[in-house]
C-alpha cells in the first residue's frame, strides 16, 4: 500500500511540475512576440506532447542569442574592431560603392544594398572573377588547385565535413601545405560533420592544421553553421550550397546531386575572413583579427550592372560588385531574409528561385504571390526528390495559392537538388547557403553574396534553364485532386514547420 501511494504520489508532481511549466512556457513564448506560426507551433508542441514539448523547447526554442547580455556585449566590442580593419579596404571601394549606388538607384534597386549593410560590415566589394559551379566535380578540382597554391593561409568552415576519399585528398593537400608553413584552420558544425571520423582529425591536428567545431554548448545544441566558405590568401573565396562530401560528386544515392556554388577572385575575401576571423574566436579565444589576413590588391574598377554599360567601359571597367550578406545567432537582423524580400519586392519582370526546401515566412510568401499578381513572371524549382520527409511534405501547401496568383512550380526529378540561388530581371542574383525555411532565415549561421552584374545573372539563368529541363511543372488541379489524409498530414508538418 505504501509503495502504491508512494508511486501516485510521484506520479502526481511529475505530472503537475509539467503542467505550471507548459502554463509557464505558454505566457514566456507569448510574451516573447515571436511570428504568430512560430509561436502557434510551440503551443501546439507543448500542448499535445507536453515532455518531449518542454524540453525541446529548452534546448531549441529560445532564443537565447537575444537574452544574452554578455555575449552581446561582446559581440559590439568585435564589431568595432572588425569594423575598424575592413576601413582600409572599403576606401579602396569608394568611387565604386558611389557608382554602384547611383546605378541602382536608377534601375530601382537601391534598397536592396541598404538592406544588406544591416549586417555588420558587409559593404559591396569588387570581383575581378566570378566562376559559377553547378555540380561538385569542377568545384573540388578547383579548390583543391587552389589550396596547392597557397602561400599564407586557407581558412575554411563547412556545416558538413565527412570521412572519404573525395574529402581525404583536399586533406592530404591541406596537410602538406601545413607542413610547409602555410596556416590552416578548419571550423565545422558538430552536427552536421558527425561522419567527420577522429582518426581524420588527428592526422590533420598532427601536420599542425588547427580545427575546431562549435562555440557555446547552446550554439552546439541550436544554431547550426550552416555557411560553406574557404578563404584562401586573402585573394580567393569559395561559397555557396556545397558541403565537403564525396556525394556533390557522385551524387550518392540520388544519382546526380544539382548544386550551386562560387569561386571568387576580389576583395570581398575581406568579409568573408572578417566573418571567418570572428566566430574562431568565439570557439578559440584565438585572434585573427589582424591586416595581415586581409587583401592588400586596389579595387577593380566597377563596369556597371548591365552588359551594355560593361561594354562602354571597357577594359577600364571589368569590376563585378557583389556583398557578401549574412545572418546569425549573433545578428541583430535576418538580414538574409530581408534580402529575398527586398529582391522580390524590387523585380519588375523576372524572379526566379531555386531551393531544395521550401517552407517560406509569412513575409517572403506573401511577397511572390504580390509579384505574380502584379505582373512579374515568378517561377520556383524545387527538389522533387528530397532527403528531409518532413520540409517536402509541408512545402506542399504552400502550392495552391502560388499556384492561382500564377507563380509556377517546377520540382527537379532527376536527381537531388540541393542549389539555393535566386536572380531578378536578369540583373541581379543571390547564391549562398541559407535554404528556405525558418531555420536558415531565423536560427542557423548562413552566409550569401549579391551579385549586382547582368552577365552573371544571365549565365546563372542558362543554368537555370537546363534545371526547367529536368523539372516536373506542377499543376493546380494536380494539388486539388490530393486525398483529405495527405492534406492532413501536409498541413500537421506545416503547423510543425516554423521549428522543424
Amino acid at each position: 500500500m505504501i509503495g502504491y501511494m508512494e508511486f501516485d504520489f510521484v506520479t502526481l508532481a511529475t505530472i503537475l511540475y509539467f503542467f505550471i511549466m507548459g502554463i509557464v512556457l505558454f505566457f514566456v513564448i507569448l510574451m516573447e512576440n515571436r511570428s504568430t506560426n512560430e509561436t502557434y507551433a510551440w503551443i501546439f508542441a507543448i500542448l499535445v506532447l507536453p515532455i518531449i514539448g518542454i524540453i525541446l523547447f529548452f534546448l531549441f526554442g529560445r532564443n537565447w542569442r537575444k537574452n544574452n547580455k554578455k555575449r552581446n556585449r561582446r559581440k559590439g566590442d568585435i564589431y568595432e574592431t572588425t569594423s575598424n580593419l575592413l576601413k582600409k579596404v572599403y576606401e579602396k571601394e569608394e568611387d565604386n560603392l558611389r557608382a554602384l549606388k547611383e546605378d541602382l538607384f536608377v534601375h530601382g534597386y537601391a534598397k536592396i544594398p541598404a538592406i544588406g549593410y544591416a549586417a555588420p560590415y558587409m559593404m559591396a566589394t569588387s570581383s575581378e572573377d566570378i566562376r559559377i559551379y553547378s555540380h561538385g566535380k569542377e568545384k573540388f578540382a578547383d579548390l583543391l588547385k587552389d589550396i596547392k597554391a597557397a602561400e599564407k593561409f586557407v581558412h575554411m568552415e563547412y556545416y558538413i565535413f565527412t570521412t572519404d576519399e573525395v574529402v581525404g585528398e583536399i586533406f592530404d593537400a591541406l596537410i602538406e601545405r601545413a607542413k610547409n608553413g602555410v596556416e590552416v584552420r578548419i571550423f565545422y558544425d558538430w552536427f552536421g560533420s558527425i561522419k567527420l571520423t577522429q582518426n581524420d582529425k588527428k592526422r590533420l591536428r598532427d601536420a599542425g592544421v588547427k580545427i575546431f567545431s562549435g562555440r557555446s554548448p547552446l550554439d552546439k545544441i541550436n544554431y547550426r553553421s550552416h555557411r560553406k566558405m574557404v578563404i584562401i590568401d586573402a585573394k580567393i573565396t569559395y561559397m555557396g550550397g556545397m558541403n565537403m562530401s564525396e556525394h556533390y560528386v557522385t551524387g550518392g544515392k540520388f544519382g546526380e546531386w544539382r548544386d550551386t556554388h562560387m569561386h571568387i577572385v576580389g576583395n570581398v575575401a575581406a568579409s568573408a575572413q572578417e566573418l571567418f576571423a570572428i566566430y574562431w574566436f568565439y570557439a578559440t579565444k584565438e585572434d585573427l583579427f589582424d591586416e595581415k589576413y586581409l587583401p592588400v590588391a586596389d579595387a577593380a574598377k566597377y563596369g556597371g550592372l548591365l552588359i551594355q554599360e560593361r561594354e562602354e567601359q571597357g577594359q577600364a571597367g571589368n569590376g563585378k560588385m557583389v556583398q557578401l550578406i549574412h545572418s546569425g545567432a549573433d545578428t541583430d537582423w535576418e538580414t538574409i531574409r530581408q534580402v529575398y524580400e527586398e529582391m522580390i519586392a524590387s523585380a519588375k519582370e523576372t524572379i526566379i528561385l531555386e531551393t531544395p526546401y521550401f517552407l517560406p515566412g509569412e513575409g517572403i510568401y506573401s511577397a511572390l504571390i504580390n509579384a505574380s499578381l502584379g505582373g512579374v513572371k515568378v517561377k520556383v524549382i524545387l527538389a522533387g526528390i528530397s532527403d528531409n520527409v518532413m520540409s517536402k511534405n509541408a512545402s506542399f501547401t504552400y502550392f495552391k495559392e502560388l499556384l492561382i496568383a500564377g507563380v509556377e512550380i517546377h520540382r527537379f526529378h532527376t536527381g537531388f537538388m540541393h542549389g539555393k540561388s535566386m536572380t531578378i530581371d536578369g540583373k541581379i542574383a543571390t547564391v549562398g547557403s541559407a535554404n528556405l525555411d525558418s531555420r536558415s532565415m531565423s536560427i542557423n549561421y548562413e552566409i550569401n553574396l549579391i551579385i549586382y552584374d547582368e552577365a552573371f545573372t544571365k549565365e546563372l539563368e542558362a543554368i537555370y534553364a537546363i534545371d526547367f529541363s529536368k523539372s516536373n511543372q506542377v499543376s493546380l488541379e494536380e494539388i486539388e485532386s490530393v486525398g483529405f489524409f495527405t492534406r492532413l498530414k501536409w498541413s500537421l508538418f506545416r503547423l510543425l514547420s516554423p521549428i522543424l
